[in-house]
C-alpha cells in the first residue's frame, strides 16, 4: 500500500489513571491523538538528562548545541517523510545536533512497526543499528513492507539465519514496547514526538512533528530544510530546502 495513495490512521495513547495500561485509537487523515490525552508532565533538565541516560541509540557529537531524542515508528508516514527531510542529515550535514532515537510502535495500524524495531534491535546487538534503520527509512514515499526490513538487514551484511530468529526474540520486543512505556509516561501520544535540549541556553521541550521542532533549531543551523504541509490527499510532501 502506497501512502501517497491512502489517508493514513494515526493512533491515539492514553495511559488510564490507576492502570497504567495503553489504549490506541484510529483517525483518518491527521496524526492528532484521537482522544485529548492526560496533560504531560512537564519536560525539567532532570527528566531530560534521565530520558537521554536511558537512550540507547545516538548519532553526532555529544558536545552538539543541540540534543534531539525523537519517538517514532518506522512505518509511520510522517516519521518516513522527517527522516528524508532532515533527521538523516543530523550528525552529519548539520553536525549542531546529536540525535537519539527511541521506538514508539503503533501496532494495530502499523504491522511492520514491531518488525522493523525488533529487526534494528538485532542489528544493534551486531553494532549495525544505523545502517540498519537508514536502510528500512531509505524509501519514505513507500509504505513499510517486511521485504523492506528484510533488504535493509541483508544489505548491512548481517546473518539471516540468526535473524530469522532474533524476528521472534522477546527480549528485542521488550525493548520496543519499553520505549513505547517510557514515551507513554513522558507525555508522547503521536509520531513523531522530540525531546529537544539545548546545550547553551539550558533550554528543554517536548514538541510533535518536524514542523514543530523546526522553529527551535532554525535561528541557530542555517540551512535546515522548511516543513512543508501534507496535502490533502495524505501523500507526503516533497522535502524543500
Amino acid at each position: 500500500m502506497k501512502s501517497e495513495t491512502k489517508l493514513y490512521a494515526v493512533m491515539g495513547a492514553i495511559v488510564a489513571l490507576g492502570g497504567g495500561f495503553l489504549v490506541f485509537s484510529n483517525k483518518a487523515t491527521t496524526e492528532q491523538p484521537v482522544q485529548a490525552t492526560p496533560t504531560p508532565p512537564p519536560v525539567t533538565m532532570e527528566s531530560f538528562a534521565k530520558l537521554e541516560a536511558t537512550t540507547r541509540h545516538f548519532k553526532g557529537a555529544p558536545a552538539a548545541r543541540f540534543t534531539v531524542i525523537e519517538f517514532a515508528d518506522f512505518q509511520c508516514p510522517s516519521c518516513r517523510n522527517t527522516y528524508d527531510m532532515v533527521l538523516k542529515k543530523f550528525g552529519k550535514e548539520f553536525p549542531q545536533v546529536r540525535f537519539g532515537f527511541r521506538h514508539f510502535p503503533l501496532d494495530n495500524v502499523h504491522p511492520f512497526a514491531t518488525p522493523a524495531a525488533v529487526a534494528v534491535e538485532f542489528a544493534n546487538k551486531q553494532g549495525k543499528f544505523w545502517e540498519v534503520y537508514e536502510g528500512i527509512l531509505a524509501k519514505p514515499k513507500d509504505d513499510l513492507t517486511q521485504e523492506i526490513i528484510d533488504e535493509a538487514v541483508k544489505a548491512a551484511g548481517l546473518d539471516m539465519a540468526l535473524y530469522a530468529k532474533a524476528k521472534t526474540d522477546a527480549t528485542l520486543l521488550k525493548l520496543a514496547t519499553d520505549d513505547r512505556d517510557t514515551g507513554v509516561q513522558l507525555g508522547v501520544s503521536e509520531t513523531p514526538t522530540f525531546f529537544l535540549r539545548d546545550n547553551q541556553t539550558k533550554m528543554v521541550k517536548m514538541v510533535t512533528g518536524w514542523k514543530n521542532l523546526y522553529p527551535e533549531l532554525t535561528k541557530d543551523i542555517p540551512g535546515l530544510p522548511t516543513p512543508v504541509p501534507a496535502p490533502a490527499n495524505g501523500a507526503p510532501p516533497a522535502p524543500t530546502q
